[in-house]
């Protein structure tokens, strides 16, 4: 069974239709749904769910780890799926071959679809000509179901949760953290494949509580990912 971990700050609304849509698809694969919180206006009633309430503004990557750690010492999951309030499932998905494709590629991480959403899946390098330290070199799609060899998904996805507790993210960074802990999943040698088989849907909600937050990312955050890698003098690594 997996843990199905969302993550929600300042858009409740959205976060109870999303959280009503995996409960619509539900499947008897899903073990828990841990929903964690950064702004506590919640309050779920239903025993598939378990809800976390964490300190205000925590920060996305902080919840991402409560998430992860419920799902491994709470319910013993051998699998994690990371999502989010803006992600809504479409259908009661399959994971069987999910998990197939995982054992014989030797797969810690399987990103999935997101209609609505623009692709992200590539290779990850660290090069800082281009001013930001990373580089995503993103693989034309071109129809195939599966790609392998590949760095970097967007935040969908399934991963052994033991890997997860081994690359936490990086709690500094509430924002802005997404090439980062896939950087540093990869240099820990961690395996991530993509497949199109599954796919949620995108919503693109953004109320102005939320994006006077959201926009720390290009500023604030942004920086810090800067100065974190300032003196690495690695160029192209990958």
């Amino acid at each position: 069974m997996i843990a199905i971990v969302l993550t929600t700050f300042l858009r409740p609304q959205l976060a109870r239709e999303t959280i009503q849509s995996i409960l619509d698809n539900w499947v008897p694969d899903y073990g828990v749904l841990i929903v964690v919180d950064q702004s506590g206006t919640l309050c779920l009633d239903d025993p598939r769910v378990q809800e976390i309430g964490v300190p205000f503004d925590c920060g996305l990557s902080a919840a991402r780890n409560y998430g992860v750690r419920c799902a491994a010492l709470y319910h013993g999951c051998e699998h994690t799926l990371i999502t989010a309030d803006s992600i809504q499932f479409t259908a009661p998905y399959d994971f069987s071959d999910v998990y197939t494709n995982m054992r014989q590629y030797d797969l810690d991480l399987v990103g999935f679809d997101l209609a609505g959403r623009v692709p992200w899946e590539g290779k990850l390098t660290m090069d800082p000509t281009y001013g930001y330290p990373f580089k995503v070199h993103k693989r034309p799609y071109d129809g195939s179901s599966w790609l392998l060899n590949i760095d970097i998904c967007r935040n969908f996805f399934l991963a052994r949760t033991a890997s997860l507790l081994a690359v936490k993210w990086d709690e500094d960074l509430k924002l802005r953290e997404h090439e980062d802990w896939f950087w540093r999943y990869k240099i820990t040698g961690h395996h991530v494949g993509w497949t199109s088989t599954i796919q949620a849907q995108y919503v693109d909600c953004k109320p102005d509580e939320y994006v006077r937050y959201r926009n720390r990312m290009y500023r604030e955050y942004d920086l810090m990912v800067r100065r974190k890698y300032s003196e690495s003098t690695a160029t192209n690594v990958g």
